[in-house]
């Protein structure tokens, strides 16, 4: 018979669940086996849960064993097993709409004053905590000139943290003025992120440094009227002469309206 028998789990994390055959240390990390008779056996069982940590890298988890008897020394013996786990994968992606309605529907070309709608969904689509998640947007018009649109703050594209396939969505709206008629409203909608967990093979891993940050790019384009500038003269004579046949003497003087 082996009494006092200590197995410990070697992976941080990893905690024994108790059972009538045995006993766990407060922490989890140990197993005492009060007895087990010659022939017998008893099968303990823990658990781990995988970390963002874990991805990407090999987990080997070593089980030690030990006899506190000392009326029974012998060999300690220990239990290696290798866990798979998924790859390190951290992505990014991002849609650009923009927002259809009864008022400015599909094809709609824009006129001065009128409200342009954008709708961007950005989302964690790898297996990773993001953090630092923004949004910029930069709109060139037709005459090449880039600026931002009329209706995205700073604050707006501070999106934070994602946490994996999960997503944010943003709306934020344009005014159209004047200087963006006659082409095409290009817009350029960029979501950067920084990968809460480097790779672990990467050389920012191996010096203790911060992951690269991952960008996403979409666009959209939204069609303005075009210029029609037009010009119109009107002119009248709003004097009159002194002669009742309406016709100006030497010196009279004519007044005009233009």
């Amino acid at each position: 018979v082996l009494t006092d028998l200590t197995v410990a789990e070697n992976l941080d994390g990893a905690v024994f669940i108790e059972t009538e055959d045995y006993t766990v240390s407060e922490d989890g990390a140990t197993a005492t086996v009060e007895s087990i008779a010659v022939g017998e056996s008893v099968t303990l069982k823990a658990e781990y849960t995988i970390e963002e940590t874990d991805l990407g890298r090999e987990i080997k988890n070593v089980v030690t064993t030990k006899l506190d008897d000392p009326d029974t020394p012998g060999p300690n013996p220990e239990g290696e097993e290798e866990i798979p786990v998924d790859e390190y994968t951290p992505a990014l992606a991002i849609d650009k709409i923009r927002v259809v309605t009864e008022e400015y529907p599909e094809g709609h070309e824009f006129a001065e004053g009128e409200i342009i709608t954008y709708q961007v969904t950005v989302t964690n689509t790898g297996n990773i905590t993001l953090n630092d998640v923004t949004l910029t947007d930069v709109m060139t018009g037709v005459d090449g000139v880039t600026v931002l649109p009329s209706n995205l703050s700073e604050e707006d594209g501070d999106i934070g943290i994602l946490l994996p396939k999960e997503n944010a969505v943003i709306t934020y709206t344009h005014e159209v003025t004047e200087a963006d008629l006659g082409g095409i409203l290009h817009n350029v909608a960029t979501a950067t992120a920084y990968p809460a967990v480097p790779d672990p093979a990467s050389e920012a891993a191996a010096a203790g440094k911060a992951s690269e940050p991952l960008t996403a790019t979409d666009d959209e384009d939204v069609p303005t009227i075009a210029r029609d500038p037009k010009l119109s003269v009107e002119k009248e004579v709003t004097s009159k002469p002194a002669a009742e046949d309406g016709k100006y003497a030497l010196g009279e003087t004519v007044t005009y309206k233009v």
